[in-house]
C-alpha cells in the first residue's frame, strides 16, 4: 500500500475505517490461497467480521474491531521493568538444570522462578487489575506449569468484564459519570484487557444469559457487537443477513455521498461531493449515537414499495418519482478544484494574467478558447459559469529567442489552463497562494449540481445496490389508500435469493417510528423481535407485516395483492452516469502512431474488438463496399 496514502474525505465513515485498516503483507494479485484469506478463530473480537473489500482483496485487507487496543509497549526501561517483576513477585534465580518447572517469562526471556506458581499468577492478575506496577495491556498466562508475562508493543487486546468483580458495577455505574465509568471500571478490575494468548486459557461469555447458566464463566463480552468494526456496528440488523450482503453494505457505505466534512465550504479539496438534503435514519445502531453519526449523515429515508411496476426495475434497478428528486431526493453538490502555479527556470518565465493578443502577436491563442471568462489578473470571477472551452486560469510563459538577425528578444507563450470535459460548472472560489517553494498558485474551486438520472447508483444499508431505471411522474406511481405514493420501487426479486431479511426489519421497524415519532434501534444483535414491531404497527391500524393495498397511477385499479411498503434509508454513491458515459465518432489522433489518444478525459478512442466486430456482422450492420 506504500508509505503514504491520501486520506479519503469522501464521507466521515469512509476517513475512520481508512484510519483503522489493516494490509496482510502478501501478494494479492493470483494468490489462489484460500487459507489466509480465511476468518480465523484468534481474530475474535480483534478484527471486524463484516468488512473486507470484494476481490482480490478479501480477507488480506482487515479492519480493527471497535474495542481492539494495540499496544505500544511499556514506557519503563526493560531492565527496570524485569527487576521490578522479579522484586514484586518475589522469584528466585533461574538454574537450567534444577529446574523445569515454575518458570517465569518476561516477552520470552527466563527471569526466575518460583515454587507456588498459581500464588505467583494469582499476585500478577490482582496487580494488573489494579494498576499496581503491571500496565493494563500486560498479557498474563501459565501453561505446562510456567508463567509467561508479555509487556511488548505490537499485540492486539480488547476488554472484556471479569466475572468474579461484576458485584462492584453496580455501585461504580452509581457513582461516576458516563466518561469516567470505563476509566473506573478499568482500575476497581471489573474491565481488564486480554490478548489471544491469555484467552486460550480462558472462558469467554458473549451475553449476560449465558454468563448466569450453569457453565462457569471466567470473563463476559462488553456487548456482542463488540467483535464488529466501526463500519460493521453501523449496519442495522446484520445478524438477519446473509454475510457476503453485510460485506458489500460495508465496501459501499464508504461510497455514500455525505458530509466529509462541517467546513466542506472552506476547503480546496481535489474531489468532494455535498449532498444537499441529508437525513439521519430513523432506525439506527447503538453506535450511531456513539460516534454521532447523525451530525454528518450519508442518505435519506425513502418510501420504498417492494413491487415490479412498469418492466423497468429489473435486474436491480429501482423507479424514481420525478417529484421526490425535484424536492431534493439524492440531489448531490460535486466540488473540484483546478491547480495551476509559475514555475521559474532558467531562462523561461511564467505569469498570471490575461493574455493580451493585440499587444503580443506572438502569443498563440489556444484553439478556440473563450478568454472572455478571466479578469486580468488571470482568474474568473466567482460565480462565472464555465464551459468546455472556457479559460479558467489565464497563464502566459515569457520566454528568450533568437529572431533571424542572431538577436535575442523576448516572446510569450500562452499556458492557460482550459476547461475539459467533465470540468464544467460554477466558479465556486478563488485563491491565490504560495507553494512550500515559494512560487505563485492559483486554486479555482468549481461547483456541479448533480441531480439523479437513469444510470445513477443508490444503495440499502443491507447490500441491495440498484441502478436507477426509469424516473416516473407522482401521479403514475402506484398510491395507497391515504394517497401515499413511494419515493422508490424495489423489485421483489432482489430479496429472497439473497435473504435480507434486515432489509425488511429495517422497513418494518422504521414505520412505526414514524408513526409514534421515535427512533428506532437496530443494533446487532439485539433482542427486538419481529412480532414486537409487528404488533405495535397493528394498534396504529395498519396490517402487522407491512403489507398495504395499493392502486395503479396509470388507470386508478387496484393492483392485485398487498404491496410491502415502508420507509428505508437509503444511500446516494458517487456512481453516476455522467462520469462514466462516453462514446466518440471521428476524432483527433496522436501525432506518434495515428492512433486515437487513450482516456475519456483526452476523447479518446474506444476499443472495438473481436466481439464487437462479431455482433456487427450478426446483426447486419458491417459496411458495404
Amino acid at each position: 500500500m506504500g508509505v503514504v496514502q491520501n486520506l479519503n474525505r469522501m464521507s466521515r465513515i469512509a476517513s475512520y475505517s481508512q484510519l483503522r485498516r489493516i494490509n496482510t503483507p502478501m501478494n494479492k494479485d493470483g494468490n489462489k490461497n484460500t487459507t489466509p484469506r480465511q476468518l480465523h478463530r484468534t481474530e475474535w473480537g480483534i478484527f471486524c467480521t463484516i468488512e473486507t473489500p470484494e476481490g482480490q482483496g478479501v480477507g488480506m485487507t482487515k479492519n480493527l474491531a471497535l474495542c481492539t487496543h494495540v499496544c505500544v509497549g511499556n514506557t519503563v526501561d526493560h531492565a527496570l521493568f524485569e527487576s521490578m517483576i522479579v522484586e514484586w513477585l518475589d522469584l528466585e534465580p533461574f538454574h537450567p538444570f534444577q529446574h523445569r518447572e515454575g518458570i517465569v517469562f518476561l516477552n520470552s526471556k527466563m527471569i526466575g522462578v518460583h515454587q507456588n506458581i498459581e500464588a505467583v499468577y494469582s499476585d500478577a492478575i490482582d496487580m494488573r487489575r489494579h494498576q499496581d506496577g503491571i500496565p493494563f495491556d500486560t498479557s498474563i498466562h501459565v501453561e505446562d506449569g510456567n508463567l509467561y508475562l508479555f509487556s511488548d508493543q505490537g499485540r492486539c487486546v480488547r476488554p472484556v468484564f471479569v466475572m468474579e468483580n461484576m458485584t462492584k458495577f453496580d455501585a461504580i455505574y452509581e457513582r461516576t459519570t458516563t466518561k469516567e465509568l470505563f476509566p473506573e471500571l478499568l482500575r476497581q478490575g471489573v474491565i481488564e484487557y486480554l490478548d489471544k494468548r491469555e484467552e486460550e486459557h480462558l472462558l469467554v461469555a458473549s451475553t449476560m444469559e449465558k454468563a448466569r447458566g450453569s457453565f462457569k464463566y471466567t470473563h463476559m463480552e462488553i456487548h456482542p457487537m463488540v467483535i464488529l468494526g466501526l463500519i460493521g456496528a453501523l449496519e442495522v440488523f446484520p445478524h438477519h443477513n446473509q454475510a457476503p450482503r453485510n460485506a458489500f453494505f460495508a465496501s459501499m457505505v464508504k461510497q455514500a455521498l455525505g458530509f466529509g466534512s462541517l467546513d466542506y465550504a472552506k476547503r480546496m479539496d481535489l474531489h468532494s461531493f455535498v449532498q444537499e438534503t441529508p437525513q439521519r435514519p430513523l432506525v439506527s445502531s447503538y453506535m450511531t449515537n456513539v460516534r454521532h453519526q447523525g451530525a454528518l449523515p450519508a442518505g435519506m429515508s425513502c418510501i420504498v414499495a417492494i413491487c415490479c411496476y412498469g418492466g423497468f426495475n429489473q435486474e436491480d434497478s429501482i423507479l424514481l418519482c420525478r417529484q421526490s428528486v425535484e424536492r431534493g431526493l439524492g440531489v448531490k453538490t460535486y466540488y473540484h478544484t483546478i491547480v495551476e502555479d509559475c514555475s521559474t527556470t532558467k531562462g523561461e518565465m511564467e505569469y498570471f494574467e490575461q493574455p493580451d493578443f493585440s499587444k503580443h502577436e506572438d502569443v498563440n491563442k489556444r484553439g478556440n478558447a473563450n478568454y472572455e471568462t478571466i479578469d486580468e489578473d488571470g482568474t474568473p470571477p466567482v460565480g462565472t459559469i464555465l464551459e468546455v472551452g472556457d479559460v479558467v486560469i489565464g497563464k502566459t510563459m515569457e520566454v528568450v529567442e533568437i529572431d533571424a538577425t542572431g538577436k535575442q528578444k523576448k516572446v510569450k507563450r500562452d499556458k492557460s489552463r482550459i476547461i475539459r470535459k467533465g470540468e464544467e460548472g460554477v466558479v465556486d472560489k478563488v485563491l491565490r497562494t504560495m507553494t512550500k517553494d515559494g512560487l505563485h498558485m492559483i486554486q479555482v474551486k468549481m461547483r456541479q449540481r448533480r441531480v439523479p438520472e437513469i444510470g445513477d447508483k443508490f444503495s440499502s444499508r443491507h447490500g441491495q445496490k440498484g441502478t436507477v431505471g426509469q424516473l416516473i411522474d407522482q401521479w403514475d406511481m402506484p398510491y395507497t389508500a391515504d394517497g401515499t405514493t413511494p419515493d422508490i420501487v424495489l423489485n421483489p426479486q432482489a430479496l429472497p435469493s439473497r435473504m435480507t431479511i434486515g432489509h425488511l426489519i429495517e422497513c418494518l421497524l422504521g414505520k412505526t417510528c414514524a408513526l409514534e415519532g421515535k427512533y428506532g434501534d437496530g443494533t446487532p444483535f439485539n433482542s427486538i423481535s419481529v412480532e414486537t414491531i409487528a404488533e405495535a404497527l397493528k394498534e396504529h391500524g395498519y396490517s402487522k407485516y407491512g403489507s398495504e393495498q395499493m392502486y395503479s397511477g396509470y388507470t386508478g385499479k387496484p393492483m392485485k395483492g398487498k404491496v410491502f411498503i415502508g420507509p428505508t434509508y437509503y444511500n446516494i454513491l458517487k456512481h453516476m452516469v455522467r462520469d462514466k458515459m462516453y462514446s466518440r465518432n471521428l476524432g483527433k489522433n496522436t501525432l506518434r502512431n495515428r492512433q486515437p489518444p487513450e482516456g475519456r478525459k483526452r476523447g479518446g478512442g474506444l476499443r472495438f474488438g473481436e466481439v464487437s466486430l462479431y455482433i456487427c456482422c450478426f446483426t447486419n450492420q458491417s459496411k458495404k463496399n
